[in-house]
C-alpha cells in the first residue's frame, strides 16, 4: 500500500498541535512578556493606532517610547477583537503549526517526504520550541516568516521565478519586523545564494525587496523619534524624561531575582542541564547523526542549513550569551532550532534507508522507537508547561478589584508590571526609580512613588522576601509601608488566599 506522506504530515502535525492548544486555551495568560503584547494588542485596537508612547508602561513624568517592532501585535489584533483574550490562546500555536508545515514543504521540495514528516514532528516536539509555542511570545511567530523566507528561496533557485524571491524578501523583512533576531535571515539567505550561485544583480533585487518592506517601522520611528530604534541602532530611542529623574541612591542584590534554574546563566547551568531544558536527549543526538549525514551529502540546503546552525551556535556561546538567563539564551538563538530540526529528519531518512536494507520490519521498530525518545520530551514539556503556566488565583482576584474599584488613570506599583497591566487593565511599572522605591525604607520610597505618580502599591504576598532583589518585595519595605501614614490599606485578600493572596495599598 502506497503511503500518502502529505496526509501523514497533516495528521501528525495537528494531533501535536492539539496537544499545544490544550495547554494555550485552559491556561491564564501570566509571563511579563506574555502581559506585555496583550496589552500592547488591546492598546492599539482601542486607539486604532500604535501611540507614540507605551501608556500601559509609562509614569506621570517618565514615557517609554513604543519602539518594539510591531508585526506581532498586528498579528494579535484580528484574533482579540473578535474573541478578546481567546482569540490570542487560539492564536499562540498557530505559528508552531505553521512552522512544522513550511518545514515539511521544504523537504517535500527535496523529494524527501519522509524527512520532513519527521522533522515537522521533531521541530514541534523540541523543548525549546513547546516552551515559546504555548507562550504569549514574539518568537514563534518569527520563527514562521524566517522559515517561510527560506522556503521561497528555495523555490526561487529551483524555479527561477520573480514571484518567489519576492515572497522570500517580503517574509524576511516580515520577521525582522516581528523580533530583531529575525534579522539574522539576510545571512543565511545569502550564504544559499552564494552557495547556488545566484548572480549579484538577484541578490541585490533581494535586499531591496526587503528594504522596502522593513522600511515602514524606520520611517515611522525616524518621524516620531528620530531615531531609527532597531537594536543594536538605539541611540535617542530612551524613555522621555519630563524633569530630571532622582537619583538612584540604593543598589539591588540582584537584578531579577535568586539564581536558580534557568534564571542562571548558561555558564552557571551548565551545558547538560541547558540542553536536556533546550533540546531534551533525543533530538540533538539525532541532530548530530544528520550533521554528519549533511557533511556528507552536501546538497545546497545542507549548506545553509549548516551555516544557520554553525551562525546561533557559535552565538549561543558569546560573552553576552553565556552570561544571561539560560532562558533567554534559547530565545535570542531561537532560528538555530530550525536546522536542528532539520537534521534530525536527514538522520530519520537516512537511518530508516540504511536499516530497511536488512529489514523493514526492524526499520519500522527503530524509526518508532526513536519517534517514541524524540515524542517523550517533547510531551514532557507541553505537560510541565501546563503546571507552569497557572497563576496565583489571589492575583486575579486583586486585579478583578482595581478594575472595578479603582480610576481608569490610576497607576500601579508592582514589580510584576505586564501582569499588572493586562489583568488589572491598568497602567503598571516598577521603574525608573525602582531601587529607591524598593529598598530606602523610609519617606524617600513615598517621595519617589508620588514623583511619578503613582496611585496604589499592589503587593503580592508571594513576592515578599528577605533578600532584596528586584523582582521581589522586601520585608523591610513592607514594614515600611504597614507603619506609614502615607500609605492606606485598602484591599486584602489574604484572609482567603494566604501567601497566593494581594494586599493593595492607596497611597495619599
Amino acid at each position: 500500500m502506497k503511503i500518502n506522506w502529505n496526509y501523514v504530515a497533516i495528521a501528525v502535525i495537528l494531533i501535536i498541535g492539539l496537544l499545544y492548544f490544550n495547554v494555550t486555551v485552559n491556561s491564564p495568560i501570566i509571563f511579563g512578556d506574555e502581559g506585555y503584547w496583550a496589552s500592547s494588542a488591546r492598546l492599539v485596537s482601542e486607539k486604532g493606532i500604535f501611540p507614540e508612547y507605551e501608556e500601559f508602561h509609562s509614569s506621570e513624568v517618565w514615557h517609554s517610547k513604543f519602539t518594539r517592532p510591531h508585526l506581532y501585535i498586528i498579528f494579535e489584533l484580528l484574533p482579540f477583537i473578535l474573541l478578546g483574550e481567546l482569540g490570542i490562546k487560539l492564536l499562540l500555536p498557530i505559528f508552531t503549526i505553521f512552522s512544522a508545515f513550511m518545514l515539511y514543504f521544504i523537504f517535500k521540495d527535496m523529494g524527501k517526504k519522509k524527512a520532513g514528516v519527521a522533522a515537522a514532528a521533531s521541530l514541534m516536539l523540541i523543548p525549546g520550541i513547546v516552551t515559546y509555542g504555548v507562550l504569549n511570545y514574539a518568537e514563534t511567530s518569527m520563527l514562521f516568516l524566517f522559515l517561510a523566507s527560506i522556503f521561497f528561496a528555495t523555490k526561487y533557485v529551483k524555479d527561477n521565478k520573480l514571484i518567489y524571491q519576492l515572497l522570500s524578501g517580503i517574509f524576511a523583512a516580515f520577521a525582522a519586523l516581528t523580533d530583531v533576531t529575525g534579522i539574522f535571515i539576510l545571512g543565511v539567505i545569502l550564504a544559499y545564494f552564494i552557495v547556488s550561485k545566484v548572480k549579484l544583480k538577484q541578490i541585490i533585487i533581494f535586499f531591496l525587496i526587503f528594504g522596502i518592506f522593513i522600511s515602514p517601522l524606520f520611517i515611522k520611528n525616524l518621524v516620531m523619534f528620530n531615531a531609527v530604534c532597531y537594536k543594536p541602532i538605539t541611540i535617542n530611542c530612551d524613555p522621555v524624561e519630563d524633569i530630571p529623574l532622582p537619583e538612584n541612591i540604593m543598589n539591588f542584590e540582584g537584578w531579577r531575582a535568586p539564581e536558580q534554574g534557568t534564571e542562571q546563566s548558561l555558564f552557571k547551568l551548565g551545558i547538560l542541564p541547558y540542553t536536556r531544558f533546550a533540546f531534551g536527549w533525543m533530538v540533538p543526538i539525532l541532530a548530530i547523526f544528520g550533521f554528519v549525514f549533511s557533511l556528507h551529502d552536501r546538497k545546497k540546503m545542507d549548506i545553509m542549513m549548516l551555516v544557520l546552525f554553525l551562525f546561533f551556535f557559535i552565538l549561543t556561546f558569546s560573552y553576552e550569551s553565556v552570561w544571561m538567563r539560560a532562558e533567554n539564551t534559547v530565545r535570542y538563538t531561537f532560528p538555530m532550532l530550525i536546522s536542528i530540526a532539520y537534521f534530525v529528519g536527514l538522520a530519520f531518512q537516512h537511518i530508516y534507508d540504511y536499516t530497511k536494507k536488512y529489514n523493514i520490519v526492524f526499520a519500522i521498530l527503530v524509526v518508532l522507537l526513536l519517534s517514541y525518545g524524540v515524542f517523550f520530551y517533547g510531551n514532557e514539556k507541553i505537560t510541565g508547561m501546563q503546571s507552569v503556566k497557572q497563576f496565583s488565583p489571589g492575583f486575579f482576584d486583586a486585579c478583578d478589584w482595581v478594575d472595578a474599584n479603582t480610576p481608569p488613570d490610576s497607576l500601579i506599583y508592582n514589580t510584576y508590571s505586564h501582569h499588572t497591566t493586562y489583568h488589572c487593565n491598568r497602567a503598571a511599572l516598577a521603574g525608573p526609580n525602582k531601587a529607591n522605591i524598593q529598598l530606602t525604607n523610609n519617606d524617600t520610597s513615598y517621595e519617589n512613588l508620588k514623583f511619578h505618580g503613582f496611585d496604589y502599591i499592589m503587593l503580592p504576598i508571594f513576592l515578599i522576601q528577605t533578600h532584596p532583589y528586584a523582582e521581589y518585595f522586601s520585608i523591610d519595605f513592607v514594614q515600611y509601608i504597614e507603619e506609614s501614614d502615607n500609605f492606606e490599606r485598602v484591599f486584602d485578600n489574604t484572609p482567603t488566599y494566604g501567601n497566593a493572596g494581594v494586599i493593595i495599598y492607596k497611597i495619599i
